[in-house]
């Protein structure tokens, strides 16, 4: 039998993603196939290694207060004065929505989430708004709907949205080079002229992800330090694979396309956002580090016991502050209630399943699934339900966000919180548009966790040759076979366990998490299915590959 290398990439938000290959590119006549002059990619089995190049990043999630909801002059109308879209059918009772919310909300503050905000929007109206939690452990103001917060990487949708309009006026094209825009964009490794403005918006530029010199401070704004250096640093660094070979999560292509967007609309960064995005929007509540405003607004963070100021960076690749009800104008934007901002071709193009492209495996549950910037476009559950869903997480140490946009419902819900008891809000928000569609009657009944079907039979020798050493983010394991019994040791402990074949070429541990294997360009690779509640709402699937 061939030798094949095996490779296993770890899925985290703003880490390591599901590596994927995608085909687009320009130049093709010179991009690097000699894989001896290629640095192999991230996360080897010990036939093929290397680094993953990740950036730690926690996770926060959001609760809230109750707040009234915001009146219906938040709803985008059209030049008749109309409003843009209609609600969906049936009667939804928003009161008792936001009770639950609420509810739910005051439940996941703890010693490491201290304030926590939600909100809701139906076809372009904020029909649910709540806050939960303090501004700051001594309680020194109020923490309303207009307190912001660091939202990390959902920063990034507002990036996309920014190159999106660019390419609707016929200013940009998706899959032309970056040097088209950048032509002083220069790197020490020659594949850099074949990298495109889709490759940084799909993770697959092959940049390492983090140049990270100047580009996180505490308190410091107007700073423009890391943005001005930037395209200096990138000159005397490498590629880590060939462009569109795979996706890996990718901080610095989000500070390119600041950079285009600068080039091409002869504005600032912060100036372009202001007149295409956040007025168009009503996102009042919403500023770059470049921004001047009342930073005293902004949510308090800490480390320990030490209350910190706020947290800066890069604006397009995670330095915007914002509100959840801003969030919400951000991701109307996506929706047909978004007037105009943004076509449907490109709206389309942002929610195309970029991820099936390449490396991949059984399209099922999963909460992680590229688009154009979006984590996922087929959101589980919504994705079982033929519901088009994407969704948006951002998490630094001391603050994060989660967007969930429905685009054919003109629905959009966002969660914003400061700490890091992170994990809840992507649940708490799918819980809570579940149930806004069943009492909308668009679907029947919430789901539930889907029941893997066992069956007798024998583990045929093509699954045993997928015996080996595999490598994920957090460290390798050894994977044998005992008959039909697959047994993993876990290095460098060397503790085992044992699991159970349970039939089409399926195993499971006694946690019950799943495992199975594919193979893709020549490779191996083994992917697990978890599942997890942390919310006590809703059970959802924790895939690694």
């Amino acid at each position: 039998m061939r030798k094949r290398s095996r490779i296993i990439a770890s899925v985290f938000c703003l880490t390591a993603l599901f590596p994927f290959l995608l085909m687009n590119g320009c130049l093709e006549d010179d991009v690097t196939s000699d894989p001896s002059s290629a640095p192999v990619d991230s996360a080897v089995s010990t036939e093929d290694t290397s680094s993953t190049e990740t950036e730690p990043v926690p996770e926060t999630d959001p609760a809230s207060e109750t707040e009234a909801p915001a009146s219906s002059e938040d709803a985008y109308t059209d030049p008749t004065g109309e409003p843009a879209t209609e609600p969906l059918p049936g009667t939804v009772d928003w009161e008792t929505i936001q009770e639950e919310m609420q509810e739910h909300a005051d439940r996941f503050i703890s010693d490491n989430l201290t304030s926590f905000q939600f909100a809701v929007m139906d076809a372009g109206e904020i029909v649910v708004s709540g806050t939960a939690g303090k501004y700051d452990r001594q309680q020194s103001q109020s923490l309303t709907s207009e307190t912001m917060y660091g939202v990390a990487s959902c920063s990034k949708v507002a990036a996309t949205a920014a190159v999106m309009r660019l390419v609707d006026q016929g200013k940009v094209d998706l899959d032309a080079c970056v040097t088209d825009y950048l032509p002083d964009f220069k790197m020490a490794d020659p594949r850099y002229k074949d990298i495109t403005v889709r490759m940084l918006m799909n993770h697959s530029s092959g940049l390492y992800g983090n140049t990270v010199a100047d580009a996180w401070k505490l308190g410091t704004f107007g700073d423009t330090t890391a943005h001005d250096k930037f395209l200096e640093r990138l000159s005397t660094q490498r590629l880590k694979s060939n462009p569109s070979e795979y996706s890996i999560y990718c901080n610095d292509g989000f500070t390119l396309m600041e950079l285009i967007c600068e080039r091409v609309s002869g504005m600032t960064y912060a100036e372009y956002l202001r007149q295409e995005l956040f007025t168009p929007l009503g996102m009042e509540h919403t500023f770059t580090p470049q921004d001047t405003f009342d930073t005293t607004q902004i949510a308090a963070i800490y480390s320990g016991d030490t209350k910190l100021p706020p947290l800066t960076t890069d604006p397009a690749q995670g330095g915007l502050f914002s509100t959840a009800e801003d969030l919400c104008r951000l991701g109307k934007a996506f929706t047909e209630a978004g007037n105009g901002v943004l076509s449907k071709d490109s709206i389309d193009a942002t929610g195309n399943a970029e991820y099936l492209n390449g490396t991949w495996c059984e399209p099922g549950y999963s909460t992680m699934n590229y688009g154009l910037d979006w984590d996922a476009v087929d959101l589980y559950p919504f994705s079982e339900m033929g519901i088009k869903a994407m969704t948006k997480n951002g998490d630094v140490i001391y603050s994060g966000s989660q967007m969930i946009v429905l685009p054919e419902y003109n629905l959009v819900a966002a969660a914003v919180g400061s700490g890091s008891g992170n994990g809840v809000a992507k649940g708490f928000l799918i819980y809570s548009l579940l149930q806004i569609l069943q009492e909308k009657g668009a679907i029947d009944s919430m789901p539930s966790k889907p029941v893997l079907e066992e069956t007798s039979g024998s583990v045929s020798d093509e699954i045993k040759s997928y015996a080996g050493t595999y490598v994920r983010g957090w460290g390798a394991y050894e994977l044998s076979f005992e008959g039909d019994k697959l047994v993993k040791t876990t290095y460098p402990s060397g503790a085992k366990s044992d699991l159970t074949y349970i039939g089409n070429d399926h195993f499971k541990d006694d946690a019950g998490t799943d495992y199975w294997f594919f193979e893709q360009n020549g490779r191996q690779y083994q992917v697990s299915r978890a599942w997890d509640n942390n919310t006590g709402l809703i059970d959802l699937p924790n895939v690694q590959i």
